[in-house]
């Protein structure tokens, strides 16, 4: 019993070479594919975006979801 601090510490001293320092953006709503242009105003923005630290930029296809939301 008195091994499983040390086992968790030993374990724990890993996580920051498992640590990422990726950052996921979310570059869509509920509306991007009703409204022109947004696509261009993201790309438009890649600098601003890629000096605030974000590495992905999560973008699904141009297009309506099956039902309205």
């Amino acid at each position: 019993m008195d091994s499983l601090p040390w086992l968790s510490l030993f374990c724990l001293s890993f996580f920051p070479l498992l640590a990422s320092s990726a950052l996921l953006f979310q570059g869509f709503n509920w509306e991007s594919s009703n409204k022109g242009g947004w696509y261009n105003s993201l790309k438009n923005n890649i600098g601003d975006l890629a000096n605030a630290g974000i590495t992905h930029v999560w973008l699904p296809p141009p297009s309506q979801s099956v039902g309205p939301q």
